[in-house]
This record gives C-alpha cells, sequence and structure tokens, in this order.
C-alpha cells in the first residue's frame, strides 16, 4: 500500500474532468492523483460504479509508474463524499466549480475499518480465534462480495472448515447478529453467527447445500416460485421495528437524471418510462408494511441438494419492515439481468427466462389487488438503475423495462 495515501490531504486544483462531480470522473482525476502521490499514470480501467447517497463510488485498476518500477492498486473515487477528514482519504477539489471527489485504496475503506486486517490471512486467522471460532489453522482467504462503504464478505477456508467474516460499517454487527438469531428463531434459514465485534465484524457459518444461481438451469419453475412465495411469507411472520432499506422507486428521479446523463440518446425513452413508474405508483393504496428482505434475489438463496427447497437466505443487512412487492421487483429485474448477462449459457438464459415470467404471472394471483402493480413499477425502476452500470447494454434494458411495463394490463 502507499505509505502516502494513510494520511487525509486536501488538494485543491483543475481536475479537467469532463462531467460534473455527481457523475464518473474521467482519467484526468487519476492523473492527477498521481501526480499528487509523486508517481505516472501508466493505465487504468474502470471495474464499477456503485450508488452512494447522492452520488458514485467508481473503482479503478490503476498502475503507477514510481522511480523503483510499477505497482498496483484499486483505486476507489466518492464523487459525493462526507464532508470531514478521514483516514487515508485524499480530497480533490475542482477549483472552477467546488466540487468535491474523494480517492482511497483498497482495502483501506473508510467507512469498513475492519476490512484491512480480514483480508490477510494471518490477521484473520487471529481474529477469528477473538471472535471464538476455535483451531483455526493454514488459512486460505476469498473475496467473494465488495459493496463499497457498506460491505463485504470474504470467505475463509482452513483445516477447521469454511466460515464467512461479514465486514459492515463500526457498530452494525451486534445489530446484525442479533436479526441472525431473530430470523433462526421463525425458522428462516440464514446463517448462525459464531462471533461478532464493534469495530465491525461478524464471523457466520456456511450455509448447507447449493447457490441457487448455480443450478438454475436444474430447478422446476414451478416449484421454485412456490418456494419463493413461502419464503416471502415466512420473512414476512418474522418481528421487526425498523424499516427495510429503502425502496428503490422512492430514489426514481435520481436513477433518471444519472442514467440520462450516461445516455442522453436514449432520454425521451427514459422520461417516458419514469412518467409511467410514476403514474403506476402514484395509483395504488397505501400498503401496510411487513418484514421483507431488502435485497431479495437468486444469488442470495440456498437449495437443498436435488431439491428446490430453499434452506438457505444470505445478507439480510437491509431487512426490515417494507414493501413485499420490493423483494419481489428486485427478484425479477435479477433475473433480467441474470439473463442479459448469460448470452453464451442457454440453459441458465432460457430458466431465468421461464423463471422470470412465472415469477411475474404470481403477482397477480396474490390477495393484495395492488401488488401487481407495484412490483411491476419497482422492476422497472430497478432495470433503469442496473442500466447506470453500463453492463447490461442500456438500451437492452430499457426494451425490457418497456415490455414490462406495457404489459402491465396484459398478463
Amino acid at each position: 500500500m502507499m505509505t502516502t495515501m494513510t494520511t487525509t490531504t486536501t488538494i485543491s486544483m483543475m481536475t479537467t474532468m469532463t462531467e460534473p462531480a455527481a457523475s464518473e470522473p474521467d482519467g484526468s482525476l487519476l492523473e492527477a492523483l498521481a501526480d499528487a502521490l509523486g508517481r505516472t499514470l501508466v493505465s487504468h480501467s474502470r471495474v464499477s460504479s456503485t450508488v452512494s447517497g447522492d452520488g458514485l463510488v467508481v473503482a479503478h485498476q490503476v498502475e503507477f509508474a514510481t522511480d523503483d518500477g510499477t505497482e498496483q492498486h484499486l483505486i476507489y473515487i466518492e464523487t459525493s463524499p462526507q464532508p470531514g477528514e478521514r483516514d487515508g482519504v485524499l480530497t480533490f477539489a475542482d477549483e472552477t466549480t467546488g466540487d468535491e471527489v474523494a480517492v482511497w485504496v483498497y482495502p483501506n475503506d473508510p467507512a469498513l475499518p475492519a476490512l484491512e486486517a480480514a483480508v490477510f490471512p494471518d490477521a484473520a486467522t487471529v481474529l477469528l480465534r477473538r471472535l471464538g471460532v476455535p483451531d483455526v489453522e493454514h488459512v486460505t482467504l476469498k473475496l467473494e462480495a465488495y459493496r463499497p462503504s457498506k460491505r463485504a464478505v470474504i470467505r475463509v477456508d482452513s483445516d477447521a472448515g469454511t466460515v464467512f467474516l461479514k465486514i459492515v460499517r463500526p457498530g452494525a454487527a451486534e445489530v446484525f447478529a442479533q436479526r441472525h438469531r431473530g430470523w433462526l428463531e421463525h425458522g428462516v434459514p440464514v446463517p448462525p453467527v459464531l462471533g461478532w465485534s464493534d469495530d465491525g465484524m461478524l464471523a457466520l457459518a456456511a450455509l448447507r447445500g447449493v447457490p441457487a444461481a448455480d443450478v438454475i438451469a436444474r430447478v422446476s419453475p414451478e416449484r421454485f416460485v412456490a418456494a419463493l412465495i413461502e419464503l416471502q411469507e415466512q420473512i414476512a411472520r418474522v418481528p421487526s421495528t425498523d424499516p427495510a432499506r429503502a425502496s428503490l422507486a422512492s430514489r426514481l428521479s435520481w436513477y433518471v437524471r444519472r442514467l440520462i446523463a450516461s445516455a442522453p440518446d436514449h432520454a425521451g425513452r427514459i422520461q417516458r418510462l419514469a412518467q409511467g413508474i410514476e403514474e403506476l405508483l402514484s395509483a395504488v393504496p397505501e400498503v401496510a408494511a411487513v418484514t421483507i428482505h431488502g435485497d431479495l434475489h437468486i444469488g442470495q438463496l440456498f437449495l437443498a441438494e436435488q431439491t428446490d427447497v430453499i434452506n438457505g437466505v444470505l445478507d439480510i443487512d437491509t431487512a426490515g419492515l417494507g414493501d413485499p412487492a420490493d423483494d419481489a421487483a428486485a427478484l425479477y429485474a435479477h433475473l433480467i439481468v441474470t439473463v442479459l448477462v448469460n448470452s453464451d449459457k442457454p440453459s441458465v438464459v432460457s430458466a431465468c427466462e421461464e423463471l422470470a415470467v412465472r415469477w411475474r404471472e404470481s403477482w397477480r394471483a396474490r390477495e393484495d389487488s395492488s401488488f401487481d402493480d407495484r412490483a411491476t413499477a419497482i422492476a422497472a425502476t430497478h432495470l433503469l438503475a442496473h442500466a447506470l452500470n453500463r453492463l447490461p447494454d442500456t438500451g437492452v434494458l430499457l426494451d425490457r423495462a418497456e415490455t414490462l411495463m406495457s404489459n402491465i394490463r396484459e398478463l
């Protein structure tokens, strides 16, 4: 890691960015960063872009030239950083606009201070022992998931078996540990918590079965849809006092502005879709909140071997009181994206297409008369949000959203 990035520095400069700070920064910012660190930018490639607050967190794999050779780093850029100084973060300001961006190097995530120690085998071994996991020897690590400034999941394989370290914000681990216990007590098969720490770390046991995403081509769509509905009903019976993550529909205008800025050729289509979504949601009555997952999709589910029984549910950080149509919509949109990014896997495409159709058909069969309208509008919003990630193609995702909305009365 670059020692010059371990303290907060504010640099006033002209970055010559071609977009405002709320948009994705261009390569000139990385050149300015390299110059500030006494290095030269050799190459860079965009890795990911995720929504954070009113802006984005954009990841770039970079290569810098130094006096001693070259070095590679995963750089994260926050286009709407929180105010104040943070350890390990450099802040750049555009002199013409006053807009700021913050830059830091993985794994020194300023919002997840426990991450840096957890990604090294020796340190992870010590951490697991402190959390009460015995007999940890010969550790190997794999980063399974990472959402900058939100959470990370690290798979730890050792002589004692497999454990997952979940890294969250300081103070959140105890809340999540209690949530896991509550869901287990009500029969929802989430991973048992083996230990947790105040600095934002949980040790989770591995789930039994197989990831649903790995066997999606072999499942029965009818039985899987029935299992999904049963899971939603089971989750709804878990007591909750806190709200779930806010519905993506509540941020529709933000997604529309961002998507029009990144894909101006599709501005008219995006605006018409947004208007249809707003009209659909404005016509539905207020819904009584129940416990929902908050981020439900097939990547969160495990199935029993050789069956379509759901025997594992991951990532309940976003769970709480909300509209079950949000979970239904998120799962549908994820299936559509899975279809579009797996064009080279015909069996996966066919299975996800059929499952998406049957899942949507099930919305009309609910006792909740406005469920279909709500889930359709929210699913279309999810597809707009997925379009911001540029993969799959924006136009194809807009096609899917338009078809979804046009068929609202035709199922």
